[in-house]
């Protein structure tokens, strides 16, 4: 909203509506494109990352997965449909499924195959955003299609282990600390950060979660 605000300011009042619907139908960079335009499906922009997105709306209805489900819909929607703005809600998406992992971090922390299979859905996204970018012509849809099925697959295995935790495994889950993963020659740089955050909070009786 902010953004929008901040264009239509800058244009001549009897352009704001102009300005307004040329911000929102803006279409999407060509940088962000993962597949050429309408050369599969003439429905949809990128037919292949479009319905690659299924895998999200399995995870999201198997396990009732809002925050899966969101990415799911404004991906398949930005992949369909050129705009920016929709490629922004797709971002948002990814935002979401992230900050429902770090809230979880423990979880992975204990199940090092979780892990795992994060690491190899982000190197495999950052191979797209490199590789797909500067050879779309070549490449094609293929690596972003690749990056939604093993995201998806990450999920699933996140939510499956999450879905099966019982209470006693996650009272010990629960007293992970974070601190005993840092390798050792960072200890004691995180203790120090860790007793400063600690102190800052009781000073400002903040509550730390």
């Amino acid at each position: 909203i902010n953004q929008i605000m901040d264009n239509v300011k800058l244009m001549p009042s009897d352009n704001h509506r102009i300005g307004v619907l040329l911000f929102l139908t803006e279409l999407t960079a060509l940088g962000s494109r993962r597949e050429m335009p309408f050369a599969t499906c003439r429905f949809f922009a990128e037919f292949f990352c479009t319905i690659s997105n299924a895998g999200f709306f399995g995870v999201a209805y198997r396990f009732k997965d809002y925050a899966t489900l969101a990415a799911g819909i404004f991906s398949a929607l930005s992949h369909a449909i050129y705009s920016q703005r929709l490629h922004d809600l797709d971002i948002l998406g990814v935002i979401a499924v992230v900050v429902k992992i770090a809230i979880n971090y423990k979880l992975v922390l204990a199940n090092p195959r979780l892990a795992y299979l994060g690491a190899a859905a982000i190197t495999i996204n950052l191979i797209d955003a490199l590789v797909t970018r500067r050879y779309l012509e070549t490449v094609g849809p293929t690596i972003h299609v690749i990056w939604h099925l093993s995201a998806a697959g990450a999920l699933y295995e996140f939510n499956r282990v999450k879905a099966n935790i019982t209470p006693d495994q996650w009272k010990k889950i629960n007293n992970i600390s974070l601190i005993d993963y840092v390798p050792t020659m960072f200890k004691p740089a995180c203790e120090k950060i860790n007793n400063d955050m600690y102190r800052l909070a009781t000073k400002s009786r903040c509550i730390l979660f």
